[in-house]
């Protein structure tokens, strides 16, 4: 069956459990007016068009019904399946997960997504400082930093990074609890059993008595 509009308005905020009243309040318009676009009998403008994408992250086209992928993430999952024979099985779960973890997080809230990118950035453009450095990675890649001779050089910068990094972090809010004991999809886990083998055997004599399996 074609969708049009109304309908993949209201099947976007229904599958992200929020409700009109909710959706309207964020999207800055009244509930009866939702409601009229839900239903089909008032049509919107371009400017509530681009805003309703971008509350969903979706694109327009998707909202139009002239493509059947609702973003990029949903096509670059599927070009990771498609590319499995080039990429390491690591390669793909840790992308897979990262967009995984992302798309939960637009779900309950787009601007929990938003933040989760902007920290991932900052956490590679600093492994690229730290590489540059190195002279793993040429100085150029390192941006503004790679123009400043002392900045490069400092330590304290990337000191900065981290501290910014950590406050980011605990300004993060969750409006309301996720499900407990909902299993992970299979990248998320396999990115969170590599991240815990290696912190439990890099830092055991830091931490409190480990689990079982990271005693053997």
């Amino acid at each position: 069956m074609e969708k049009n509009f109304s309908l993949i308005i209201t099947e976007l905020r229904k599958s992200r459990g929020i409700s009109q009243k909710e959706a309207a309040e964020k999207l800055g318009i009244s509930q009866a007016l939702l409601s009229h676009y839900e239903k089909g009998i008032r049509e919107c403008g371009q400017r509530f068009l681009v805003r309703i994408a971008d509350f969903y992250d979706v694109s327009v086209d998707y909202l139009l019904g002239r493509e059947n992928a609702p973003n990029r993430a949903s096509s670059i999952l599927a070009s990771l399946d498609d590319a499995s024979d080039d990429l390491d099985a690591e390669d793909i779960a840790l992308l897979r997960a990262a967009i995984e973890v992302r798309e939960r997080l637009r779900r309950r809230d787009p601007q929990l997504a938003n933040l989760m990118v902007k920290h991932l950035s900052v956490q590679l453009y600093r492994m690229i400082l730290h590489q540059a450095r190195q002279g793993n990675l040429p100085k150029t890649w390192a941006g503004v930093a790679c123009s400043d001779g002392e900045l490069f050089a400092n330590n304290l910068y990337l000191q900065l990074i981290d501290q910014a990094q950590m406050e980011e972090t605990d300004s993060w809010r969750s409006a309301r609890p996720a499900a407990a004991n909902e299993p992970p999809p299979e990248a998320v886990k396999a990115m969170v059993n590599q991240a815990e083998d290696y912190v439990f055997r890099t830092l055991a004599d830091r931490l409190p008595p480990l689990p079982t399996k990271y005693l053997k």
